[in-house]
């Protein structure tokens, strides 16, 4: 099977229904900060003036046995042009033993609703940290996965990227995007124009 017909395969099979039923994996805080800037505020339009968190933000899907799963995810700044940044807990299950690279596991940038508005980019390698993948532990919940190149683009090059940063104190705080559902360990709130828009607030890793 040649890649285009794999990568039309997968993305037949993730129907809207089926994006649309998935379950959300997503670990986050219940508690908002209301002090946040409005999507009209001067902060707002300075931390993203062209609102490109929406397409290079996504959520990731995929199936173990009859269930559908999803997380967020970031494209982020690489040489091969075709990288996101997840989490450790949406491509290995410590449990089992498992990676989900055999699970028609898909990344959808701009995800909204069961549209898929810049394609379906299919897994073609997968890491995550060790202290994950050996010791379950969530201060090392964080996988990469390069996607493969739809159409012969490469998914960087189609809907742009974030750069990403390591080492910062835990303390400062840094400006990162993503979709309408809470990301790990974030501070959050809603876009009043489009529930797809919400920003987050990190104090650790960030993909912004």
């Amino acid at each position: 099977m040649t890649l285009d017909a794999f990568n039309q395969q997968l993305s037949n099979y993730w129907t809207s229904d089926k994006l649309k039923s998935a379950k959300s994996l997503d670990i986050s805080l219940s508690k908002t900060n209301s002090s946040l800037p409005t999507n009209n505020s001067t902060k707002s339009k300075i931390i993203s003036p062209n609102g490109r968190q929406v397409y290079t933000t996504g959520r990731v899907f995929w199936q173990v046995g009859t269930t559908h799963y999803t997380c967020s995810a970031a494209v982020i700044v690489s040489k091969s042009g075709d990288m996101i940044c997840t989490a450790g807990h949406c491509v290995y299950d410590t449990t089992s033993k498992t990676w989900y690279n055999q699970n028609n596991w898909v990344f959808v940038p701009g995800y909204n609703n069961g549209n898929t508005p810049y394609g379906v980019w299919p897994m073609r390698r997968v890491t995550a940290l060790v202290g994950w993948t050996t010791q379950s532990d969530y201060n090392y919940d964080v996988a990469m996965v390069a996607v493969s190149t739809v159409n012969g683009q490469h998914l960087q090059a189609y809907v742009g990227s974030q750069g990403i940063g390591f080492n910062f104190p835990r303390s400062a705080f840094t400006y990162s995007f993503g979709t309408r559902v809470i990301s790990t360990l974030a501070l959050h709130y809603k876009n009043a124009q489009t529930q797809q828009k919400t920003q987050h607030i990190h104090k650790t890793i960030t993909m912004g």
